[in-house]
């Protein structure tokens, strides 16, 4: 069986990339070789560490789960075309540096998560990780095909195999990246999930911005972006929002991380709660400046376990029932490992959007995708001119600077506003039509 694994891993590599079928088969040969270590009373002393045969097996179950991860397809990540790097490419490669302190589980955690989302790995430790966390690194990098797992010393004279790599700071508690945590870890394997949640973070980690790892405080890609003199830099743009962050009650400012390129900022890191990762894009988006907004935030899953599909189903379901501007059976309600589809037909925007921001109130709920469609409406003739003046009318918007382009019940708007908040505003004007079912917001923020 090992040795059909083994071969498995050597032949699965695809062109430009390693299989997800590969990465599983050499975390599962590694695993079922820890768990079938014979039991000797004298383990914990023969390996350095404590826990002896319970350790060997508690890893070798955790490597197991890990390995049926990596056949697990990632979750979608709505993000800009063209701003992230393709998963597989050489961007998708990390750099873990394990602080001192972090215990054999905590270092093979992260190794082993990585792999099984698909990152190319280099790691370095410091203090000793234990002889338990040597043996199987050293097992992984027999196995892993060259050029996807490596290991910096001061031998090699810490040579990083790849130019730009996301860096990744490792503590027995928490993974960083930049100065912000990610994700928390279990420094024990044994009750520390599935996992899912580490391997999601190293997926997403190797879809953010090429570049992202510079652009933390005070870091080169905060004041070396291309702009011109009139936009603010970014560098100012990301103080104010970790500004606004820390100002917003509803936000756990210290486990979100900022990142700025030409105005685009991106919020990544773990939050507790889908309305604390609304706020945050509300709080980001009011900042001047800030000209797109890229959301890599994770909802942690903690209150998913604790609730099943069917009782978050019901939750919404009660809670869009308590809504008098919400019509009554109006909305359709689906959960699936916490993620809410809504669909269903009403008559207004604002009661579509309603529904969506209701939904994201319920404990356990990760994601919320809202289908919810608009009920046939009749075109007008004026229907440009009152947009027009609803958009006058309003003092927070620059009217003279926007044009409505009308077809039909789609409107188009263009232009260029001061800010993200103001192109919202008028988004939100056009919705309060009773002639509109689409709207398409091609307005740019700029000076």
């Amino acid at each position: 069986m090992l040795r059909q694994q083994e071969k498995l891993a050597g032949v699965a590599s695809e062109p430009g990339g390693w299989s997800q079928c590969a990465r599983a088969a050499v975390l599962d040969s590694v695993a079922r070789s820890f768990r079938s270590r014979p039991p000797r009373k004298s383990a914990a002393a023969a390996v350095g560490d404590s826990g002896g045969d319970e350790e060997f097996r508690s890893i070798g179950d955790l490597l197991l789960r890990l390995g049926a991860l990596a056949l697990t397809p990632p979750r979608e990540i709505a993000v800009p075309a063209g701003t992230v790097a393709e998963a597989g490419a050489r961007d998708a490669a990390v750099l873990i540096v394990c602080a001192t302190g972090c215990g054999p589980a905590v270092v093979l955690q992260n190794i082993a998560g990585a792999l099984a989302a698909g990152c190319d790995v280099a790691f370095t430790s410091f203090g000793p990780s234990g002889r338990l966390a040597s043996r199987v690194i050293e097992m992984l990098e027999d196995r892993v095909p060259a050029g996807h797992l490596r290991r910096l010393s001061a031998a090699d004279g810490w040579s990083l195999p790849w130019p730009e790599p996301k860096i990744v700071v490792v503590t027995p508690t928490a993974a960083f990246l930049n100065d912000r945590p990610w994700v928390r870890l279990t420094p024990d394997p044994a009750p520390g999930g599935d996992g899912a949640s580490l391997v999601e973070f190293y997926r997403r980690l190797s879809r953010l911005p090429v570049g992202l790892s510079a652009l933390s405080r005070g870091g080169r890609g905060a004041t070396m972006s291309a702009m011109s003199t009139s936009r603010r830099p970014d560098f100012d743009i990301q103080l104010d929002v970790q500004e606004e962050l820390e100002w917003t009650p509803e936000v756990d400012p210290a486990s979100i991380g900022v990142a700025v390129h030409d105005g685009v900022v991106t919020l990544y890191g773990e939050v507790h709660t889908y309305v604390e990762r609304t706020a945050a894009k509300t709080a980001a988006r009011q900042v001047k400046g800030v000209t797109a907004l890229v959301d890599e935030l994770l909802v942690e899953s903690v209150a998913s376990l604790e609730h099943s599909d069917t009782q978050i189903a019901e939750a919404i379901v009660h809670a869009l029932e308590l809504r008098p501007d919400i019509p009554k059976d109006a909305i359709t309600v689906e959960v699936t490992g916490g993620y809410a589809t809504l669909g269903g037909q009403v008559g207004w925007h604002y009661q579509r959007d309603a529904a969506g921001r209701e939904a994201e109130t319920v404990a356990g709920v990760l994601e919320v995708v809202n289908n919810v469609t608009l009920s046939p409406r009749a075109s007008a003739s004026d229907a440009a001119e009152r947009i027009s003046k609803a958009l006058m009318r309003n003092a927070q918007i620059d009217a003279d600077a926007i044009v409505v382009h009308v077809n039909g019940n789609e409107v188009t708007l263009t232009g260029r506003v001061r800010s993200l908040a103001e192109k919202n505003q008028a988004m939100a004007a056009v919705w309060s039509s009773p002639h509109v079912s689409t709207v398409h917001n091609n307005i740019i923020v700029g000076p």
